[in-house]
């Protein structure tokens, strides 16, 4: 992985970037998702994830570029590590447009950031319990935490899948929730786009 310093020098080239994105940086405004992924896939910087959540100084939800050795091995959730954000410069410094090179500490925090420990156990359930597809297959860290939440009903599942994304093996449990028919379409895009070995729709790498 390049240097934080590597980062800021090449984040400085912007004539470069612009070109290899074929779109000049002031029309990147209000286009973070497809700015970051556009230029994530150019390997300037290097490989990683786009993240989704919220930015200080952004009114709406934001997407910026989580760098890692692989995007199956990048952690969007880990407070060390790098950031490139290409557009936050709209809503921070509109009149000098410039690519942002940071940490996560300043400022960014992806959706279902935070501790699973924090935010109590899944609801008992009410309705019919369903059992995740190939449960058996699971690693042993998400069977036993699976089995520390207890059975789960549809509003059970909901909300661990909204809920915080750290401190439990959730991308593993994710990708099998998207295994089981009746929970296909519980996880949120967002989620797993940062969490599983899944892109939907090619969006996240």
């Amino acid at each position: 992985m390049p240097s934080r310093r590597e980062l800021a020098r090449l984040a400085a080239d912007i004539p470069r970037i612009e070109d290899a994105i074929g779109m000049p940086i002031r029309q990147w405004a209000g286009q973070c998702h497809g700015v970051s992924l556009a230029i994530l896939r150019t390997g300037i910087f290097g490989r990683g994830r786009v993240a989704r959540g919220s930015a200080r100084g952004v009114m709406s939800q934001h997407s910026w570029i989580v760098l890692g050795d692989s995007p199956e091995t990048t952690n969007v959730y880990a407070q060390q590590g790098d950031l490139i954000d290409p557009t936050w410069w709209w809503y921070t410094s509109p009149e000098r447009p410039y690519i942002w090179v940071g940490s996560p500490r300043n400022g960014h925090t992806p959706h279902g950031a935070g501790s699973i420990w924090r935010n109590g156990k899944p609801p008992e359930p009410t309705g019919p319990v369903i059992t995740l597809e190939g449960v058996e297959a699971l690693s042993r860290e998400a069977q036993h935490f699976l089995s520390m939440c207890g059975p789960l009903d549809y509003r059970g599942w909901a909300a661990l899948a909204h809920g915080p994304m750290e401190g439990w093996p959730a991308g593993e449990i994710l990708e099998a929730m998207l295994e089981t028919r009746e929970l296909k379409a519980v996880a949120p895009i967002d989620r797993i786009g940062m969490l599983t070995t899944r892109n939907p729709s090619g969006l996240y790498w």
